[in-house]
């Protein structure tokens, strides 16, 4: 007699879909023990901030399934832009605060995006991306020495947050008492500036809003020694 939230996924083989759905389960299974573990610890400015509970998982024949506790909120659309970028930078810390309060063994589950990976994929990417739009290929092409000159960094700094990697606001659920981040199944531990530049490319030119974003994130960056190198290489690629 309860309500709950259902993603079912039904396939004759495992695709990109699957292993997404997979990762959605694993991750939410592992920070809903972290949040339970560190409540008390969470930082008072994070205190409105949750994620919906894991109720149960299945996967029979071909079709994988994930039951989600029921929210009943508001898509995090419905702020004016100021609350929007207020609850956006509170999500991605909430998200970056559980990742430092894994244990080894719930670290290990989870996947890392490493400077390698990105170096590795940018060659199939610049193809890709070239065969698809050959009318801009000379435009992709131009990126490529911009990414090329953040690597020295990336592999330097080898910096590594917990990353939703598909944080905009239609995946935050406002409520009475809470703010919930949702769909989990991209999540991995990866570069902190990550997470700006997939939500900057999902969502660029929906509306005046995401220049205004951009204008905080680098306002809030400023002070970091290689935040324009750094911003500028992972958006291009």
């Amino acid at each position: 007699g309860q309500k709950a939230f259902a993603k079912m996924l039904c396939c004759n083989y495992k695709d990109f879909n699957y292993y997404s759905l997979t990762n959605e389960i694993k991750v939410t299974r592992i920070l809903n023990s972290v949040i339970t573990r560190n409540q008390i610890i969470l930082p008072k400015r994070l205190k409105r901030m949750s994620m919906p509970g894991l109720i149960s998982s299945q996967e029979k024949g071909n079709s994988l399934i994930m039951l989600t506790e029921y929210i009943q909120g508001q898509e995090a659309t419905i702020l004016t832009s100021k609350r929007k970028i207020d609850v956006y930078f509170k999500t991605m810390e909430f998200v970056q605060f559980l990742g430092t309060k894994l244990t080894p063994k719930q670290k290990s589950f989870i996947s890392k995006r490493t400077p390698f990976n990105f170096t590795l994929l940018y060659p199939m990417l610049i193809a890709k991306a070239v065969i698809s739009y050959p009318r801009v290929a000379f435009f992709i092409l131009m990126g490529v020495p911009i990414f090329l000159r953040c690597l020295p960094i990336l592999f330097k700094e080898n910096k590594f947050v917990l990353s939703h990697r598909d944080l905009h606001f239609k995946n935050i659920l406002i409520t009475k008492n809470h703010d919930f981040v949702i769909d989990l199944q991209l999540c991995v531990l990866t570069h902190p500036f990550h997470d700006f530049t997939t939500t900057l490319r999902y969502r660029w030119g929906e509306d005046h809003f995401y220049i205004e974003f951009l204008k905080e994130i680098i306002k809030r960056n400023q002070g970091s020694k290689y935040f324009e190198i750094l911003f500028r290489g992972l958006s291009v690629n």
